[in-house]
């Protein structure tokens, strides 16, 4: 019993090590001067997220943008407010769709509703690292890996290259401020 669990966490320590490794190489394939011009054009910037391991990614994405000097609205998990999101968005605005899979029906119908409404809207996915339907409706997709591991018995996944992604583009932002300087 005491050889598997070793085993397990020993699984998740490389694998962990393994997604973060691979971010950094995602990232650095990463053209983000055109993301960069948007965000700084930005009059606003939303957030959705359709679950709630992905809202605290939200909130952590809302910080970094605070961080640097740009507010972010983090839109409830509910699809009235990107119904009317589509309604209200200006020219240049940004919404940031954080999703697992994205996969989500009822955020993909109300996305596609949003683009024949307001095309002014500049939407940014960042989902698991499968390209789904989301990131083909999307200006911009970013894409994290997860892995597996335990808690108390409890299947969990870790989201971990998400933040380090986030991380990662939200420094390379701050750089490109400073060139701006």
């Amino acid at each position: 019993m005491q050889n598997q669990k070793r085993s397990r966490e020993l699984d998740f320590d490389n694998n962990l090590q393994k997604i973060i490794t691979e971010t950094f190489k995602y990232f650095k394939g990463l053209n983000l001067s055109e993301l960069f011009a948007d965000i700084d054009q930005a009059e606003s910037i939303y957030i959705y997220s359709t679950g709630w391991q992905q809202q605290i990614i939200a909130e952590y994405l809302s910080h970094s943008f605070f961080l640097v000097g740009k507010k972010a609205i983090i839109l409830p998990s509910a699809r009235d407010e990107v119904s009317m999101l589509g309604q209200s968005a200006e020219n240049k605005d940004m919404l940031f769709v954080i999703s697992f899979g994205g996969f989500n029906k009822t955020i993909i119908e109300e996305l596609k509703k949003i683009d024949v409404v307001n095309t002014k809207l500049k939407l940014v996915s960042l989902t698991s690292w499968q390209p789904g339907k989301l990131a083909s409706l999307s200006d911009y997709s970013f894409f994290f890996r997860t892995t597996p591991f335990q808690i108390s018995n409890q299947n969990a996944v870790t989201f971990s290259s998400a933040y380090v992604l986030i991380d990662l583009i939200m420094n390379e932002y701050g750089r490109h401020l400073d060139l701006q300087k």
